[in-house]
């Protein structure tokens, strides 16, 4: 988690503790289920990005419009786009939650898979 080779405690793993004692294959099933389309295709890594941006900036549009240099309509329509593709509700607390360790584990997933 901090560049090939370094080891890092369990303890200061965060929210990747969630993630990491499940199979690799389980990760990405749910990853997979939560995220939908927006992680499978390419064409739609912005969706992604902006779902990660709104999430990591506890749902503030006007912070996600500022760090991806977008106006606030433009978040607003790109946060309607991925509620519709994943069938996820932003407004829920819990759906967020999933959607965040979806993201997390993708990313275990992805530096793991570099470690290797």
């Amino acid at each position: 988690m901090h560049g090939h080779g370094r080891t890092i405690h369990f303890d200061e793993l965060g929210p990747f503790r969630f993630i990491l004692n499940q199979p690799a294959d389980e990760i990405r099933d749910f990853a997979a289920r939560l995220l939908g389309p927006i992680a499978t295709d390419g064409r739609r890594a912005y969706l992604f990005d902006t779902l990660e941006s709104y999430l990591r900036n506890s749902g503030s549009v006007n912070a996600v419009a500022r760090q991806m240099f977008l106006h606030r309509n433009t978040v607003r329509h790109r946060l309607r786009r991925v509620a519709s593709l994943t069938g996820a509700n932003l407004d829920d607390p819990d759906t967020r939650l999933g959607l965040w360790l979806a993201i997390l584990g993708r990313r275990a997933i992805a530096h793991m898979e570099i470690a290797s």
